[in-house]
């Protein structure tokens, strides 16, 4: 069984690799700024969520937290 937090991971480390793509050569505007600051917000909170899930894991005395990268769950 694979560990939902790995996933994610890789997901986010895709999605920055392909946002680094995506946006080169737009035009340096207030429309194209937010949209990669939201990208880059998304990502930033996906990885507070897996460290959370790893420290509540911890914490319980667990080597794995209960729901995968759910944090409000995982405290249950």
């Amino acid at each position: 069984m694979s560990d939902k937090r790995i996933d994610v991971l890789k997901a986010i480390a895709d999605d920055m690799k392909n946002d680094a793509k995506n946006f080169d050569g737009k035009p340096f505007d207030g429309r194209t700024v937010a949209e990669y600051f939201g990208n880059q917000g998304a990502a930033i909170a996906a990885l507070a969520n897996i460290i959370q899930s790893i420290l509540v894991g911890y914490e319980l005395g667990t080597k794995k937290s209960q729901a995968g990268c759910g944090i409000a769950e995982a405290g249950k």
